[in-house]
């Protein structure tokens, strides 16, 4: 399901681990298609790419990258950011990323197949400040 206004679960990279957390505010999970031909008569070609961007309201909870990363753990606790290379996934979701099987982790492999058109991989992020639909992170991905 894309579109709509849903809760979210973001896995925030540290070093080599995720961090998961949900974001505790309903946020606008959209798709983008982007086309593009090249090529004359015969030897035109066509390609197909899709982004998802969510459209995430500022909150109490949100922290920026630079605090956020200067936090232990504990300091850490309810609260979330956005960086590049970190997950967002469509819902409220329990899994954890890990290589440890015995404490029920899965691999990101296994969460993008699990999930499939429901999550990304942040690639961008841009804060929105003055717009239309108010402040708000908007993150672009795949």
């Amino acid at each position: 399901m894309l579109g709509g206004n849903s809760f979210i679960t973001v896995w925030n990279r540290v070093g080599a681990k995720h961090v998961r957390r949900e974001v505790p505010v309903k946020c606008r999970f959209t798709h983008r298609s982007i086309r593009n031909t090249s090529g004359v008569g015969d030897t035109m070609t066509a390609n197909i790419a899709g982004t998802i961007i969510c459209r995430i309201p500022y909150c109490k909870n949100y922290l920026p990258p630079e605090v956020w990363l200067g936090t232990d753990d504990t300091g850490r606790e309810g609260f979330f950011t956005v960086r590049t290379d970190d997950y967002i996934a469509l819902g409220v979701h329990k899994y954890e990323i890990g290589n440890d099987r015995d404490a029920g982790n899965i691999t990101v492999p296994e969460l993008r197949r699990k999930l499939s058109s429901q999550i990304m991989q942040v690639k961008a992020v841009r804060y929105s400040l003055q717009t239309a639909l108010g402040k708000h992170i908007r993150a672009e991905g795949v």
